[in-house]
């Protein structure tokens, strides 16, 4: 074998240079003596550069081979142990045993997202995240899902994708967080869509912006954003949709000011709770969108612009009835305007300068910052009214167009209310109009009647919206608005005292529309109208029908206290004690006052009835409360009056002793000196009662109070026998009294002092006067009475006896 070697070794020598190699056998490659060291390499690089013997040359591809089998086999061996270790380690076994195995090195924790291109063991149970998937939770109502998907393929998005799509997602997030009452934030998300460049979501943004603002009752933030909406609204292909967004944001718009103005007055009441819906089929549009055409929405409708980036394009267009614009009136002309973001200024200087218009400025506050508000603007043949009213509207401005002049105006910026809200007012009823015109089949035609005829009447024009009311009433009289005209119309009625048509249109309502939830207003003012009318039984019954309708505890209690009034106006005291006791028993949690006011009542009932001692524990317990002036003073004369009723005159000084006098006006406080007069007269204390008003009746200037003051002086000293100087007090007194029935008292107390001083001829004459004039019967029978004594002093029975039987049958015949 060494032979062999060594014949091969002398006989086959290593060629050099370039020489080709002899093909060598596997064998061949270990045989010989190994390499000397001055052969062996100091680098890879020195590898390169330095020439091999022809056997490691020829060698080296079959050692890379087997290098290559040997490093795949060691692959293969170590992914045998992963997979075992995950297998075992899944089924529970001591992961101990496997680490024990393994280098012993301290291993260090890995966070799933270290591990680059490794996927998470979580990827199995992650939902589906597309754009139908979000659309799908939010159909079904998850609007939490829903966001979260939107949220999620947003921020999947390259950077440098197009910025349309992220603000679309972002504008479906801020609709999920509407829904989930997440207020605020979907704010945010919309203010920043309403700036995309794209317009279809600057669109659908603000139309968000102007439903969210009407929730939050910020009515004035609601037009600018509606107006923006009808600023670029004829950029996307019309559909079914897009004419809803349309009517909706002029529908917002009218509102708006709607609700602006009648807060300023008390026409808001007992309107219908749908009248100023929000919602309708066009809320979302946004995510009815096909996903092709959505693509093209976003990335297309950018380039209508184009005719309006270096400045805005304005065309005069023909109407669809007329054949030329030639000599058309401005009020007459349509007009196309695209302009992407040029100031409103430029915009509508040209826009003036194209229809020979006078433009005016009437703007007094920050005048160079308003005009250079930025416009985005796509109107297609609209008229020249509409476009500059939503041009001006985009920037929160208005215009207002008298023949060939128009005048812009901030409407926040004025100096004179009344001509300011005058101006709104009209302003407003025009924007209705214009709707009722342009959207005569909405559903929502009934409530723009509504809200223009309470526009009427918070301008006082009271004919107008009662007759708007009507027309409700009657063309749409099966919409639920229309009970809440005829109530409206029945109240604008009775303003203006016309009870009786009032009181027709109340009971309209209640006959056909009982189950209305105003029904229970209607029949307590139909009931009221009934009372002043004179039918005080007939309404006691309506109001006991109400109680028993039971439409809420409200109305109950109405009616209740309602039912007790009626029933003490027609003398029944028992039902009107027995409906006062019911309305305290449901009211026992209200407040003190209310419960006052009505023991008010109840002493006044007792009052009546003659119960003297429940009258003044009732106005007792009233007086302590906290009631109005007007019932303050009416429960302290009737607790007075109480008093002297039972004599208890001492009592009836405390009170009047103690009353609130800052609640009483002078001439009043006159009235309760004469009160006080009167009890000390009562008291037989005649000349305290005198004194008492003596040193006060000469500085009243007051003629009526003044004659009732020097009266109740007289009566005192008639009571205290001295019928002379009554005589000279009632003669005075009588020279100042106006004609009435203080006057015929004063005359009837004379009489009877001529009669005492026996001036019979006198008093003849007095008495007569008094049966030809006076209206009342307890006058007339003392003047009768007075004439029968002169007669009979002249024993005259006959006459005298005439006297007071053609009194008697007088009051038989009546």
């Amino acid at each position: 074998m060494a032979k062999k070697k060594e014949k091969t070794s002398d006989n086959n020598p290593i060629p050099s240079g370039n020489a080709e190699a002899a093909p060598l056998k596997d064998e061949d490659l270990f045989e010989g003596a190994p390499p000397s060291v001055e052969s062996k390499p100091d680098s890879l690089f020195d590898l390169a550069g330095v020439k091999q013997p022809a056997a490691v040359q020829a060698a080296q591809p079959v050692m890379s081979l087997r290098f290559m089998q040997m490093t795949l086999g060691v692959c293969i061996l170590l992914t045998v142990i992963v997979v075992c270790f995950l297998f075992f380690s899944r089924s529970g076994i001591d992961k101990q045993i496997i680490v024990s195995s393994l280098p012993q090195t301290q291993p260090q924790p890995v966070q799933p997202a270290q591990v680059a291109g490794q996927p998470s063991d979580t990827n199995s149970e992650e939902e589906p995240a597309s754009l139908n998937v979000a659309v799908q939770y939010y159909k079904k109502q998850d609007y939490k899902k829903a966001a979260e998907v939107f949220k999620k393929l947003q921020s999947r998005l390259l950077p440098t994708g197009s910025d349309s799509f992220n603000d679309y997602l972002l504008l479906c997030s801020a609709l999920c967080d509407l829904k989930t009452a997440n207020t605020e934030q979907a704010i945010n998300a919309l203010k920043t869509a309403s700036q995309s460049e794209s317009n279809f979501i600057r669109l659908c943004a603000n139309y968000y912006l102007c439903h969210t603002r009407l929730s939050n009752n910020q009515f004035d933030l609601v037009p600018g954003r509606a107006y923006q909406v009808l600023a670029m609204i004829d950029s996307v292909a019309a559909d079914e949709k897009i004419a809803a967004v349309r009517s909706d944001c002029e529908y917002f718009a009218a509102i708006a000011q709607t609700r602006l103005l009648t807060g300023l007055s008390d026409t808001d009441r007992d309107v219908p709770p749908d009248l100023y819906q929000k919602t309708s089929t066009a809320y979302d549009v946004v995510l009815d969108v096909d996903e092709t055409k959505l693509k093209q929405i976003l990335l297309d409708q950018q380039y209508k612009f184009q005719a309006g980036v270096l400045s805005p394009a304005i065309e005069r267009c023909k109407p669809a009835d007329s054949n030329t614009v030639e000599h058309l009136p401005v009020n007459l002309m349509n007009c196309s305007v695209i302009t992407y973001d040029s100031s409103i200024e430029e915009l509508l200087s040209r826009f003036a300068s194209s229809f020979s218009l006078e433009l005016n400025w009437d703007i007094k506050n920050d005048l160079q910052t308003i005009r250079q508000k930025p416009v985005r603007l796509y109107m297609n043949q609209r008229t020249v009214e509409e476009f500059l009213r939503t041009a001006a509207g985009t920037a929160g401005l208005a215009a207002e167009i008298t023949g060939n002049t128009v005048k812009i105006y901030n409407p926040s910026d004025y100096t004179v209310l009344s001509e300011h809200l005058d101006m709104l007012y009209g302003q407003t009823v025009s924007l209705w109009q214009k709707f009722m015109i342009s959207h005569f089949q909405d559903e929502r035609i009934c409530n723009a009647h509504f809200a223009v005829a309470t526009l009427y009447a918070g301008k006082n024009n009271i004919p107008q919206a009662i007759d708007e009311f009507k027309l409700i009433s009657s063309k749409y009289s099966q919409s639920k608005v229309a009970p809440y005209a005829l109530l409206q119309a029945a109240r604008l009625k009775i303003g203006l005292k016309d009870l009786t048509d009032a009181g027709g249109d109340l009971k309209e309502l209640v006959e056909q529309y009982s189950d209305c939830p105003i029904a229970d207003k209607a029949y307590i003012m139909l009931a009221d109208i009934t009372s002043t009318l004179g039918g005080e039984s007939e309404a006691a019954k309506m109001f006991v029908k109400v109680y028993n309708l039971n439409y809420s505890a409200q109305s109950q209690r109405v009616a209740a206290i309602s039912a007790a009034q009626a029933f003490y106006k027609t003398g029944n005291y028992e039902s009107a004690i027995q409906w006062a006791t019911k309305y305290i028993n449901i009211t026992k949690d209200a407040d003190k006052n209310s419960l006052c006011r009505t023991y008010l009542l109840v002493g006044k009932i007792y009052l009546a009835s003659g119960k003297l001692d429940k009258a003044g524990a009732a106005l007792r317990f009233a007086i302590e409360g906290e009631l109005a002036r007007e019932e303050y003073k009416n429960a302290v004369l009737s607790l007075i009056d109480c008093r002297i009723k039972q004599q208890n005159y001492i009592d009836a000084l405390n009170v009047l002793a103690n009353i609130d006098s800052w609640q009483f006006s002078e001439p009043e406080f006159m009235q309760l000196l004469v009160t006080k007069s009167r009890i000390y007269r009562d008291m037989g204390l005649y000349s305290k009662a005198i004194s008492a008003l003596a040193d006060k009746a000469e500085y009243v200037s007051d003629k009526q109070l003044k004659s009732q003051m020097f009266y109740e002086i007289a009566l005192c000293k008639i009571a205290s026998g001295e019928p002379g100087s009554a005589y000279t007090t009632l003669t005075d007194t009588i020279a100042i009294c106006e004609p009435g029935e203080l006057n015929d008292q004063i005359t009837a107390a004379l009489a009877d002092v001529c009669l005492k001083l026996n001036r019979d001829k006198q008093a003849y004459d007095l008495c007569t006067g008094l049966i030809d004039n006076s209206s009342s019967k307890e006058i007339k029978l003392q003047a009768r009475q007075i004439i029968a004594e002169v007669y009979r002093r002249q024993n005259n029975f006959d006459k005298a006896a005439l006297a007071l039987l053609g009194e008697a049958k007088k009051n038989e015949t009546k």
